[in-house]
């Protein structure tokens, strides 16, 4: 492997994006992870530099979603199940394509001595008249034999069509509906309903509220917990709110998990 190579290598699995074409990003996968990458239940090596392993397909909608909120998020994710995470944007990175592509890799040390367990990411990015060709752009990516998910971050009704395309061909839809007061009826309105395996949860919001969640649990860790829990006559919360009629979800969603 010349120099230049072992650079890209090496970022690549430092988690950087690089740039690839969008037909060539299996063979820039496969060129990427090297002679030193061991796939899960592939041929075994040696002195493996790290292991891949995918136990789905994750595709992310964060069309308009906040970026480091999501890293945090998906990073909790993939560390538990690692798997080939397809992430989809608004916003081609190189304005003579439609649909541009980098890919990176997310590693995690299981145990000192052990080698890394890595995954992969590849991010698509769209220019806002080309959001019709990301699921043809996704499709060819999919590891065969295992499931794909679905992770819409934000309203889908301003972007039904792709919504509907993508929901439509899933094994499982999350539908992570970040404002409190989304309806989740006018949501499953656009949806195909001969379909079935939809699941809407509201579960993935909580990742913003789980270093409230973590400080509250901190309370009753005490030799006698059931005790200290008895003790409790009222909880008052306050959390301010950017707007009126848009609560924050620590207002919301811890009350809803106490």
């Amino acid at each position: 492997m010349t120099e230049s190579k072992a650079a890209q290598t090496n970022a690549f699995l430092n988690g950087q994006g690089i740039a690839v074409a969008l037909d060539h990003i299996e063979d820039e996968l496969a060129r990427l992870w090297g002679p030193g990458a061991e796939r899960a239940d592939g041929p075994d090596l040696d002195q493996p530099a790290v292991t891949r392993i995918s136990l789905a397909n994750l595709v992310i909608a964060a069309l308009e979603a906040d970026g480091p909120q999501l890293e945090k998020a998906l990073e909790t994710v993939v560390s538990r199940y690692p798997c080939r995470v397809i992430v989809l944007r608004q916003g081609s990175a190189d304005p003579g394509q439609p649909v541009s592509a980098e890919v990176s890799a997310q590693c995690f040390l299981p145990a000192p001595g052990l080698s890394q367990v890595c995954s992969e990411r590849i991010i698509l990015g769209a220019a806002p008249d080309a959001l019709e060709r990301l699921p043809g752009a996704v499709r060819p990516l999919l590891e065969s034999d295992l499931p794909m998910i679905v992770w819409w971050v934000g309203d889908p009704r301003p972007y039904q069509a792709l919504f509907r395309e993508l929901a439509d061909e899933t094994t499982r839809l999350i539908a992570d509906l970040a404002d409190p007061s989304a309806e989740v009826a006018a949501v499953v309105e656009s949806l195909d309903p001969t379909q079935s395996g939809y699941a809407f949860g509201r579960d993935l919001a909580w990742f913003g509220i789980q270093r409230w969640r973590d400080l509250v649990a901190q309370f009753f860790d005490v030799p006698d917990p059931m005790a200290a829990l008895a003790r409790i006559v009222s909880v008052e919360i306050e959390a301010a709110a950017a707007t009126a009629d848009r609560p924050t979800r620590v207002g919301c969603w811890l009350p809803a998990w106490m």
